[in-house]
């Protein structure tokens, strides 16, 4: 077996396909990656065992986590691209979903790993998510002017991103939005979940909402 720190995952070789990635902390999914012609894809959980080493730190050495990959769903909002700009310092690997060509592009040059589609097509939503240990979603991208086909309403979205997440396995959903569209009580979506309300429009409410999805998506555990 071998670490990959770019993933924060640990790769395990196998016959006959690349390996298996096993995702640090309480996850502890096994999935097997075969090659394809257009890269790899997930083949199927064969099994759930225990991480040990570095990649696991022991009770009360650290509030937080290793860092880890991360999505943030709606990176093309201005709530958005002040989150991504706040998780790329620490995250393992970060990954966006956007709309915008133009977005994708900046993302990209930023080494943001930028998935263009439609927000509301769940599907897409979790092929980008998958083998991340977070998602960040953000909601305005759910009810802004941009073209969602797959829905016919911002509660269908918001219902699409947690069924997405939740098939990708991710761990920790922090969805990030106003008080007036923020969802109570929050969707099921993943063992962990919370919210974080943007307080308003202007830059220094973005990066204050920005710096505690941070400190949530870096925290060892959520507490109620």
């Amino acid at each position: 077996s071998e670490d990959d720190p770019c993933l924060g995952l640990r790769r395990l070789r196998t016959g006959g396909a690349f390996g298996s990635f096993i995702i640090p902390h309480r996850c502890d999914k096994v999935n097997t990656l075969v090659r394809g012609s257009d890269g790899f894809f997930c083949h199927s959980v064969i099994f759930k065992a225990p991480i040990d080493g570095p990649a696991r730190r022991k009770a009360g050495e650290s509030d937080t986590l290793p860092p880890m990959p991360v999505i943030v769903v709606g990176a093309d909002t201005p709530t958005g691209e002040a989150v991504v700009r706040a998780v790329c310092r620490s995250a393992a690997e970060t990954r966006a979903f956007v709309s915008d060509t133009g977005a994708a592009d900046g993302l990209r040059a930023m080494k943001v790993k930028a998935a263009l589609g439609d927000v509301s097509d769940a599907s897409h939503v979790e092929a980008a998510a998958l083998h991340c240990f977070c998602a960040v979603l953000v909601l305005e991208a759910a009810e802004d002017g941009r073209e969602r086909a797959f829905a016919n309403s911002p509660a269908e979205v918001v219902e699409g991103w947690a069924e997405a997440v939740r098939n990708a396995g991710v761990q920790r959903v922090i969805w990030v939005g106003g008080e007036e569209n923020l969802p109570s009580p929050l969707p099921p979506s993943a063992p962990e979940a919370a919210a974080v309300s943007v307080e308003g429009a202007a830059e220094a409410d973005l990066e204050a909402a920005a710096r505690r999805v941070v400190r949530l998506e870096s925290a060892r555990r959520l507490t109620a």
